[in-house]
């Protein structure tokens, strides 16, 4: 099975980190190959080279060029081949989902939300457009958690994963 993790840096952050958990568990299986694809440098980058995982960085400091992110992601996809593509939070899910109009799907895409999908415009309207073309909704707060369960409550295509919390949980206001 071949992984591609998706994600805008490697900075020592809370979803580097979670990246960095998640592969070293996963590093030690056997007939798994991963591969990380960043935006940008840091901390995590020479970490998770010395578990044996490949590690592809656009260039060194984020600057916004979603063009240039696209044809980045496009071209790693298709030298990597993956079975799944793992995408985390904000600047690399939309990167992802706007590729997808420009390539073939071969793999499940799965995205991970941090964010409330409301607060972005972009992000509404490509989980909109794009409903039938992501495998699996993460969420990694409960705000998000709340909003992606709302959403995918008619549509029994996706499923969400809560991390870390329990999925019926009520948010004061």
């Amino acid at each position: 099975m071949k992984l591609l993790f998706f994600i805008t840096g490697l900075n020592k952050s809370g979803a580097e980190t979670q990246i960095y958990n998640l592969i070293s568990g996963l590093s030690l299986k056997k007939n798994v190959k991963i591969r990380v694809i960043s935006l940008t440098t840091g901390y995590y980058e020479e970490k998770l080279k010395k578990l044996g995982v490949e590690v592809r960085v656009c260039e060194g400091k984020l600057n916004y060029n979603i063009f240039k992110y696209i044809s980045f992601f496009k071209h790693e996809v298709s030298d990597f081949k993956p079975d799944i593509v793992h995408s985390f939070l904000f600047h690399t899910n939309i990167i992802s989902k706007v590729s997808l109009y420009f390539m073939e799907k071969n793999f499940k895409l799965i995205c991970s939300y941090r964010d409330k999908i409301s607060n972005h415009y972009w992000i509404k309207h490509l989980e909109k457009f794009n409903k039938n073309k992501v495998d699996l909704l993460i969420s990694n707060s409960i705000q998000a958690n709340l909003e992606l369960n709302y959403l995918n409550s008619n549509e029994n295509k996706r499923k969400v994963i809560s991390n870390g919390f329990k999925k019926n949980i009520k948010v004061k206001k």
